[in-house]
């Protein structure tokens, strides 16, 4: 979107740290409290190519990309995609209403609330958001009917009859405090009646018809495409991976969740080409993506070779209805920004560091607390973030930094060389495709906020799941066992990305993802400014 480098965007991964306590936090925004108010504040720098286009009197309507949130005004309309939170301030926790007590779920996942059926009534609360330090919530009733399979919910004065594995419609639920009204949306699935009760909720996503926060550019915009399409997924990953991976749902019902939203921002899309005249036209589609983030490394089984094959069909489909409903003059991109690989094995860097000696846990401390159990008087380098990044406990940068800048090119190397050597043992193979020192591979304003070094990891390999939150484990390498089997988080040349067009490019040189930037605004006849690190691509006329 800005056709710039890292250094120049800020943004290096899912994830970034404060220099003033180390704590993991999102990389995409920052919350500032001013005079007992909160105001997001978006971390990404740099201009993307729409605003350009917007100052030469050009109209985009840009739907659903990452790092759009909070929205910013331009010469157009914007839709924000990932990174948009759910009502309740989090990136995706969903809602399991459960029979069973002993049910135990990771609480990063979702909430798990136990409740009792008397008869064949529940009650119970659900939960949403925090407004001036007080939770709010809805009470929610439950008539089971076992004979059917069915169950009646009560929520917000609503009846919603619902039946075993078929989801709800999206359901809006006002939140109230005082005169102040939160408005979201939810989806139900009745998961089980008997022998246990079993219902879950989707997420509560911020009502696109009456946003909580700004999601939208005006901020009259999600609730004009809610009047034209209906309620719609507004949360950054709407797909809940989350409840898979906790084995609260199945992987029909996560299908069915998946494909579902694809058609709706499929129907958005379509409906802004339409009523486009000139100017752009984009969206992001995340379904192939999430698909093979949790179908990729099952066993390499046909039925999942089948759903990554259905998935593929159904964005070649949309291709297809978007080429039918296009002119001659239009040119189509059809970009991914990585490709796949399996994740068979997880990497924790902090756990290599420990045994190098460059990270110093405090006495008795088992490291899974971070930054708590971290000794930062002694500790020299340290990891976080899903990307393999990796940082030095700089004097003067860090809050308790201990290394010296003249110390700082020796311990580069060394963490280097012997980064590049990483071995796993059980499986006999290396573990690291190569290892960046980014002061090198990044250059712009904003190098010092990088990780020092980015370890690009092999093929089947990727950060753990406990290394990405700085969080240590007993060993170095160990088995993937979520459902989330496939991902791109490793080394770049391992993972392209595709670029299609419908008009020939002449290439000199094999084509980056920053090249879309300039070559978007060469076609409308703009000359891409010289901050740009990405080259206009020659697009021929047919």
């Amino acid at each position: 979107m800005t056709g710039v480098n890292p250094g120049k965007h800020n943004i290096f991964d899912f994830l970034t740290r404060s220099p003033r306590n180390c704590i993991p936090q999102l990389s995409s925004i920052r919350t500032d409290h001013f005079r007992g108010r909160a105001e997001t504040v978006p971390q990404r720098k740099s201009k993307p190519f729409w605003n350009i286009l917007g100052e030469h009197d050009i109209f985009s309507s840009i739907l659903r990309v990452p790092m759009t949130y909070p929205p910013e005004p331009f010469n157009g309309v914007c839709l924000s995609g990932m990174c948009v939170p759910d009502l309740r301030g989090t990136q995706g926790s969903f809602t399991l209403y459960t029979t069973a007590g002993n049910r135990h779920i990771d609480s990063h996942s979702g909430l798990v609330i136990p409740v009792i059926q008397r008869g064949s009534n529940i009650y119970s609360n659900l939960p949403g958001p925090s407004v001036s330090g007080r939770e709010l919530s809805l009470p929610l009733v439950v008539s089971v009917h076992a004979d059917t399979g069915s169950a009646d919910v009560t929520i917000a004065g609503r009846m919603i009859r619902l039946k075993k594995g078929e989801y709800s419609d999206w359901v809006e639920v006002v939140f109230k405090t005082g005169v102040k009204r939160v408005s979201g949306i939810c989806r139900f699935l009745l998961l089980s009646v008997a022998p246990e009760f079993d219902l879950y909720v989707t997420p509560i996503h911020i009502h696109p018809g009456k946003p909580a926060m700004p999601i939208s550019y005006p901020p009259f915009y999600s609730a004009c495409l809610s009047k034209l399409h209906g309620p719609f997924a507004t949360l950054g990953l709407s797909e809940d991976t989350n409840a898979l991976n906790a084995g609260v749902l199945d992987e029909q019902a996560f299908l069915q969740q998946a494909f579902d939203i694809h058609r709706e921002r499929e129907n958005m899309f379509l409906d802004a080409m339409e009523v486009s005249g000139t100017g752009v036209c984009a969206c992001v589609f995340d379904l192939t993506d999430r698909v093979q983030h949790m179908f990729q490394n099952a066993d390499e089984s046909d039925v999942c070779d089948r759903e990554i094959e259905r998935a593929y069909c159904t964005a070649d489909g949309l291709i297809g209805r978007v080429v039918s409903g296009m002119d001659r003059n239009t040119a189509l991109f059809v970009l991914s920004d990585h490709g796949f690989t399996a994740f068979r094995r997880g990497v924790n860097l902090n756990a290599w560091l420990r045994s190098e000696g460059l990270l110093v846990l405090k006495a008795d401390a088992e490291g899974r607390d971070f930054p708590g159990d971290v000794d930062w008087e002694k500790t020299r380098a340290y990891s976080f973030g899903l990307g393999g990044g990796v940082f030095l406990n700089l004097m003067g940068r860090e809050f308790s930094g201990i290394v010296r800048p003249e110390d700082i090119r020796a311990l580069k190397q060394e963490i280097l060389g012997k980064l590049s050597n990483l071995t796993d043992s059980e499986k006999g193979c290396r573990a690291v495709h190569r290892v960046y020192d980014t002061s090198k591979a990044y250059s712009g304003p904003y190098v010092d906020n990088a990780p020092d070094i980015v370890v690009g990891l092999a093929d089947g390999y990727r950060v753990s799941w406990d290394g990405a939150l700085g969080r240590m484990e007993p060993d170095v390498f160990l088995g993937n066992t979520r459902h989330w089997g496939g991902d791109h988080a490793v080394d770049p040349s391992l993972v392209p990305g595709t670029f299609l067009c419908n008009r020939t490019v002449h290439l000199s040189q094999r084509p980056h993802i920053m090249d879309i930037a300039p070559t978007v605004l060469a076609l409308f006849g703009i000359e891409p400014p010289s901050w740009m690190d990405g080259k206009k691509l020659k697009i021929g006329t047919e």
